[in-house]
């Protein structure tokens, strides 16, 4: 093991007992749950998952088969089957989303819009404005480019506040704006290039998602390939 793979599992260990604490104080038990003890504990499920992500690979199921059990089998005990593993997944979801919460960093006020497409469910499934629904909760500054100009919703968005700055076309009357202002908006280039990053090597693009909560456990927890993606490794 790796000091980088000792230090992930311990601070994942330490997060699990603490989910796992939270929740024998404040959920309500269920009679007919069966207590049984796993081979892998909640802290290890997060460690294999967080590892996946953090791998080269695109699949689950090859990772689970030529990285967890060769590259990274030191790392554990006995290992259920891939099958039960794939069954527990979803009792993580909830843990993981709480994970990303408390790692989500500082709020700064500044924001960057990618306005390139993100297909997660098919074209008659659209019905709503995404960055309106994104920045419900935000206020302070928010650079976009110009498929944003409307001015109906820079005064939605500023009365909510939050900032909208975007760039101007060529028949539009120019308007001065803080040097600061001007410097973040160039930079939305390279912001929407890391952006591009998850989405090429994660495969997060799949239109045959039936609800946000499936979106959601795709992005995180994917179990397999998807019509659309590649097989295997990432090169």
């Amino acid at each position: 093991m790796t000091d980088f793979t000792i230090a992930l599992f311990c601070c994942l260990d330490v997060f699990a007992k603490l989910v796992e604490e939270w929740e024998r104080h404040h959920l309500i038990p269920f009679e007919r749950q069966r207590r049984r003890g796993g081979k892998l504990s909640l802290g290890e499920m997060l460690f294999i998952m967080v590892l996946f992500h953090v791998s080269a690979y695109k699949d689950f199921k090859y990772f689970w088969r030529y990285g967890l059990t060769q590259e990274y089998r030191n790392c554990f005990g006995e290992l259920p089957s891939y099958g039960r593993c794939v069954s527990l997944k979803p009792g993580l979801l909830l843990p993981f989303c709480l994970l990303l919460h408390y790692f989500r960093g500082q709020e700064t006020g500044i924001y960057f819009a990618d306005s390139t497409k993100l297909a997660v469910c098919h074209n008659v499934g659209i019905n709503r404005k995404p960055l309106e629904a994104m920045g419900a909760a935000l206020q302070g500054k928010i650079f976009a480019d110009k498929g944003y100009l409307p001015q109906s919703l820079l005064e939605r968005l500023w009365q909510r506040g939050l900032h909208l700055i975007t760039g101007i076309r060529r028949n539009m009357k120019n308007h001065l704006m803080p040097l600061l202002d001007k410097v973040l908006l160039g930079k939305r280039s390279i912001m929407e290039t890391l952006f591009d990053k998850p989405k090429s090597n994660m495969g997060l693009e799949y239109t045959r998602h039936r609800s946000p909560a499936t979106v959601l456990f795709h992005i995180l927890l994917p179990s397999g390939n998807h019509p659309g993606t590649n097989q295997g490794q990432n090169g």
